[in-house]
């Protein structure tokens, strides 16, 4: 007769193995799919962060073209991590009272985003019949990225905040030839993708009381001397001047045989600086779009001032910072004397030059690392050989007045 306590072990045992795999089971099985909410996402603790920077959730979309997940999703992350990197530009500049420069900021770092993010990682993503979205715990570089932001912000500042005049016309149909008074709504637009950026634009009645059709035909084609003169006249520092061309094509769509009106512009334009007559910047934007005239005139500013802003900003990383100082009721030897003085006082100043001098009047021209404001302290000090007055200070623009007869 069988034992009933073996029996009863047999039955525990069994009943063991059994418990046993089904927690084996539970826990090797792949948990189920979880897309968390954003506010779910930024609730998760983070690891922690490298000294320098900073984890930050964002949320990529991208369009799915042509049903192809796998470019989308890549371009969904790209557009995460700038979102990251604005998320840190805006924490950045969130103690800042002057913000009048902050689209530019975005616009210049978020043309090198993915350099700020050293690492990332998936939190979730999910698609449906035409988005793309990726949301992503990113960590971003937030000391080379405050560097890079007070870089920009310095180097705007020293060169004054320049004031930009803009001449932009459409051609005649058909030709190359830029019609004088052919003004098109691209002329405001692009004004207004520079104001965003924190560029002041002179008022535009004040150019169009001091233009004329010669003028315009002067500096659309070329002439970067006119453009100087005009832009001095006016109180601009850079003159912006272009010339564009708008087409129309009957398109076919190739998946739907639908027929649509494709708008295409193109756009030549260039930056002067009316200081020297010098190109700060040229380039050739090419932009189309289906159903709207406004959409590619809107698209083509953004992309010209974009391009012509990163630019410039190149352009004054490599140069000195030029400052003007209008001297009235001067001499020759009163002059000489100012500018002999800055020569030793300005640092690193590469050259201290007497522009013009014209009847009592003179300009001299400082070429410097230094800033204008520094050139404005170093003349306000006491111990100068000649006395004078100093009028005004804007932008790199000093007016300065000698007092008669005025030597120590």
């Amino acid at each position: 007769m069988p034992n009933p306590n073996i029996k009863s072990r047999a039955c525990a045992l069994a009943l063991l193995g059994a418990g046993a795999a089904l927690l084996l089971t539970l826990a090797c099985a792949p948990a189920p799919y979880h897309t968390a909410s954003p506010a779910q996402v930024q609730s998760q603790p983070a690891p922690t962060a490298p000294q320098g920077s900073k984890e930050l959730v964002a949320e990529g979309v991208a369009a799915i073209s042509n049903g192809d997940k796998g470019i989308a999703r890549d371009h969904a992350i790209e557009d995460a991590k700038r979102k990251a990197v604005e998320q840190g530009v805006g924490s950045v500049l969130s103690s800042e009272s002057k913000v009048e420069n902050l689209q530019l900021v975005y616009d210049k770092i978020s043309s090198k985003a993915t350099g700020y993010v050293s690492s990332y990682s998936i939190v979730n993503e999910a698609s449906d019949a035409d988005l793309y979205r990726v949301t992503i715990r990113a960590v971003v570089r937030m000391a080379d990225l405050q560097n890079d932001i007070s870089g920009i912000l310095n180097m705007v500042e020293s060169q004054g905040r320049p004031r930009l005049m803009v001449l932009i016309r459409d051609t005649k149909a058909g030709t190359d030839e830029a019609d004088p008074e052919l003004v098109s709504d691209l002329e405001t637009m692009v004004i207004d993708s520079f104001v965003s950026k924190g560029f002041p634009v002179v008022d535009e009645e004040m150019v169009k009381q001091n233009l004329t059709n010669d003028q315009v035909k002067l500096i659309l084609s070329g002439d970067d001397q006119t453009a100087a003169e005009l832009g001095r006249k006016i109180g601009a520092e850079i003159v912006v001047a272009g010339k564009a061309s708008t087409t129309e094509e009957q398109k076919s769509d190739p998946y739907t045989n639908q027929v649509r009106t494709v708008y295409a512009m193109k756009l030549n334009v260039r930056t002067i600086n009316t200081k020297t007559s010098e190109i700060l910047a040229a380039t050739v934007v090419n932009q189309s779009a289906p159903f709207s005239q406004d959409a590619v005139r809107a698209n083509t500013a953004e992309a010209a001032s974009t391009k012509l802003i990163g630019d410039i900003l190149k352009k004054w990383q490599t140069q000195d910072i030029v400052t003007q100082i209008f001297c009235t009721n001067a001499d020759n030897a009163k002059l000489q004397a100012v500018k002999s003085g800055l020569s030793s006082r300005v640092r690193a100043a590469s050259s201290v030059i007497l522009r013009d001098f014209t009847g009592n009047s003179g300009t001299i021209e400082v070429l410097a690392k230094s800033n204008s404001q520094d050139v404005f302290d170093l003349l306000s000090q006491p111990d100068w050989s000649v006395l004078f007055n100093l009028k005004g200070f804007s932008g790199n623009r000093i007016d300065l007045e000698f007092v008669s007869g005025g030597n120590h």
